[in-house]
């Protein structure tokens, strides 16, 4: 289980009573390429402001890996992302 899982489970959980969130919506934005990402969890895809944001130091590959483990995991979700041009290592 990776960190954004985590998150959103921990946002769901019935330990949080009325203050629990479902996070319906998942954006991830390009920090720095191919270094550094972040996902931006939405409570309604609509929304503006994200609920909740997680920054993670992984590489694209991890970062695409991430976005298809939550895709299986959390089918009802909307995943959006933001796709980036990886320059050619010189």
């Amino acid at each position: 289980m990776n960190q954004i899982e985590r998150r959103i489970q921990e946002l769901a959980s019935f330990q949080l009573g009325q203050k629990k969130r479902y996070i319906r919506a998942v954006r991830r934005k390009v920090v720095v390429p191919n270094r550094r990402y972040s996902w931006m969890l939405f409570e309604h895809p609509a929304d503006t402001e994200p609920l909740d944001t997680v920054v993670l130091d992984v590489n694209q590959q991890e970062a695409l890996q991430i976005d298809r483990t939550l895709a299986e995991t959390f089918k009802d979700t909307l995943l959006l992302c933001v796709w980036e041009r990886i320059a050619p290592a010189a």
